[in-house]
């Protein structure tokens, strides 16, 4: 079997056969992206070699108890209490705890050629759907709990071990009025893995998501991820994401405002260190009238990291009276880290409101002073403001026990 025109071995198993002609041919008729396209131009994607690949997907009781270590911990890290926990490994989606939450439905569907984008650019989406063979679903129904609050869902998904392609796929649904908080947290992986995940989101009209995206992949891992967002009538969708691990960690947000009304936050923070590269392409695009979205993506570079963020906010025509705002900043720690910012305007109408700005620097010297000044040693002060420029974010969306990881992670890396 030939991926991007790179022959590899695959262990020979039942798993294989499970991907039907059409599905394998799409697979070998995929091409690389090179730094020569538009939305990888200043990534690391010509670094990726699929030649150590030995395995796709590989399920086990191990992989299994894995999974289940792993939503123990985080469920702890995140400081919530779950009404639903699900484990994503390839196609094998397990419910690990079911509330009794009858607006919400946990399921599965398979995969389709006929779904896929086929992307010239983005061909990894269409991998991970077609890997994973099946797709984890989660629906979330307007409904009265006797709780009176939103259902909570945690999804984990497992990368996989040392020379292992690994897929995770799922689709969240909340319908016309429902509301819902998801939190989906990627770990695991290995040496030289490629962990290829994708998440649909569709917030049906005057729906109301708060999503939670956490990437903690091994640092010899490559995650590339896709987070595609639909967003109808005076629906509301709030997210933020983490990046912490990988050695090369990309993810693709798109997110299509279509009905009038509607409202999107993207948020985002990540820590580099050593000599890993976090990438960030981001789409705002609003299709309908009176449509809102901000977009904050704050990192905090140590070491020889490197940081790409490229974003476009894009108004059709049509969609008069729409509002968006695209931030990114970066503070570097060290002489060897490096940031790309590249935000960009599309408007094709006249009566809206846009901006986007960009800052890279290095850690203000006048706080440091400050802080000095109360009698605070200088290294503390500077992780003190470092860490202090993350903490408004996961307060916001109500993660605030991820305040002390963001602390040891950046201790580590800094």
């Amino acid at each position: 079997m030939k991926l991007f025109g790179q022959e590899y071995l695959i262990e020979e198993d039942s798993r294989k056969s499970k991907l039907d002609p059409t599905a394998l041919s799409h697979l070998e008729s995929l091409v690389l992206p090179t730094t020569s396209e538009e939305d990888w131009r200043y990534g690391a994607i010509e670094t990726l070699n699929f030649s150590k690949v030995r395995s796709i997907n590989v399920v086990s009781d191990e992989r299994d108890r894995e999974l289940q270590a792993a939503a123990a911990l985080w469920e702890g890290r995140l400081g919530q209490s779950f009404d639903y926990v699900i484990g994503v490994v390839g196609s094998h989606v397990r419910v690990l705890r079911a509330g009794r939450r009858p607006e919400v439905t946990v399921g599965e569907r398979e995969s389709s050629v006929a779904t896929c984008r086929s992307l010239m650019t983005e061909p990894f989406a269409d991998i991970a759907d077609l890997l994973s063979t099946r797709i984890c679903e989660v629906r979330i129904a307007r409904g009265e709990s006797e709780l009176g609050e939103a259902p909570k869902i945690m999804i984990v998904g497992l990368a996989g071990g040392d020379n292992e392609v690994s897929t995770a796929s799922v689709s969240v649904i909340v319908e016309a009025g429902a509301r819902a908080m998801v939190a989906e947290v990627h770990v695991g992986g290995g040496d030289d893995t490629v962990h290829l995940s994708r998440t649909t989101v569709a917030v049906g009209a005057e729906g109301d998501l708060s999503l939670l995206t956490l990437q903690d992949i091994h640092d010899r891992s490559t995650e590339l991820g896709h987070l595609d967002i639909s967003v109808d009538r005076d629906g509301v969708f709030r997210s933020l994401h983490l990046a912490l691990g990988s050695q090369y960690g990309r993810l693709r947000t798109q997110c299509d405002l279509v009905g009038e009304g509607a409202q999107a936050e993207l948020l985002a923070g990540y820590l580099g260190g050593n000599h890993q590269t976090l990438e960030f392409r981001t789409f705002q695009n609003h299709d309908a009238r009176n449509t809102k979205s901000n977009l904050l993506y704050k990192g905090a570079l140590a070491g020889a990291s490197h940081a790409i963020y490229t974003g476009t906010i894009k108004v059709s025509k049509g969609a008069s009276g729409s509002t968006a705002f695209q931030t990114n900043r970066n503070l570097i720690l060290g002489d060897d880290a490096l940031a790309d910012s590249v935000p960009n305007l599309d408007i094709e109408e006249n009566d809206v409101k846009c901006s986007h700005a960009s800052a890279v620097g290095p850690v203000d010297r006048d706080q440091v002073y400050y802080l000095e000044s109360k009698g605070i040693d200088g290294e503390k002060a500077e992780r003190m403001i470092v860490g202090g420029s993350f903490r408004d974010l996961v307060s916001s969306a109500g993660y605030d026990p991820l305040r002390q990881v963001l602390e040891e992670r950046l201790v580590v890396k800094w």
